[in-house]
This record gives structure tokens, C-alpha cells and sequence, in this order.
């Protein structure tokens, strides 16, 4: 047993303004992470019963070196999750998604891509199923809402 049933995993929607994020653990909970047409500045919020979670463009275009791999072009997003006073700065590589997230000061690491492997579809579905167990109630039938 290595805790698949607790729905570690997570889930990326695209709707027609921008990508949105869903937790296995929560799947009628919507997240919006990225929207489109993104420029430097831009900012717009969640807000939760607990507080809200505001996000904002902070930069854009910048090359990340991992050592394994380098990223050109990434978009840097602050996230202030004042729900639970957490922030930190993720950096999206175009086509990979997350690869990279630091506190706002640079200071600790949260998250570091450290590989990437190319699986065929039945694994990667298989992978799904093992760590996911709510992926059935993930739909995009746009009555989600956030």
C-alpha cells in the first residue's frame, strides 16, 4: 500500500478562458490556474470559504536551467493562498506545464521537476487509475463551477 487511495493526484481542465485545476481529493472543486491571453500584471482570485487564493502573472519569457533539462520561454505565476497564508512563485513551461515552484524570496524550493519519461497511453491511463481514485467524477461538463 503506498496511499493510492487518497487521491494524491490532480487533474488539468481546459475551458475557453484558460486551464483549470482539480484535486482528486475534491473533485467538484475547480481551481482557475491559468487563463488565457496571459500578460505581465494580470491577476484575478478563488475565493473559498476559508479565504481566497489570488494568483498574478509576475514575469514572462524566462529561461529555467533544472540541470536535466532546460525550459525556454516560461511564464512565472505568484500564488497567495491567504486561505491558508501560503505563497509561492511556479514556473510554467510551455507544453510541460509546472516544472518549478519556489517561495516568493527564492529561498526554498517547494517542487523540482527532476525527469521526464515518455509512457504509452495505457500506462499513463493505468497510472491514473492507481493514484486517482475519484478520475470517474473528474468531468468537464462545465457544471463545475468556481
Amino acid at each position: 500500500d503506498m496511499g493510492e487511495e487518497y487521491g494524491f493526484g490532480f487533474h488539468y481542465v481546459e475551458r475557453a478562458d484558460g486551464t483549470y485545476y482539480i484535486m482528486d481529493a475534491s473533485p467538484f472543486e475547480i481551481f482557475p490556474v491559468l487563463k488565457n491571453n496571459m500578460t505581465v500584471g494580470q491577476t484575478w482570485s478563488y475565493d473559498t470559504e476559508s479565504g481566497s487564493i489570488k494568483y498574478k502573472v509576475v514575469d514572462m519569457g524566462v529561461d529555467l536551467d533544472l540541470g536535466f533539462a532546460k525550459f525556454d520561454d516560461c511564464l512565472l505565476l505568484l500564488e497567495d493562498n491567504q486561505a491558508v497564508g501560503f505563497q509561492s512563485i511556479t514556473y510554467y513551461a510551455p507544453g510541460k506545464g509546472s516544472v518549478y515552484v519556489i517561495d516568493p524570496g527564492g529561498a526554498f524550493q517547494y517542487y523540482k521537476m527532476t525527469e521526464m519519461i515518455t509512457i504509452d497511453a495505457a500506462e499513463a491511463a493505468n497510472t491514473i487509475i492507481k493514484w486517482c481514485p475519484n478520475y470517474y467524477d473528474i468531468k468537464d461538463d462545465r457544471s463545475q463551477s468556481y
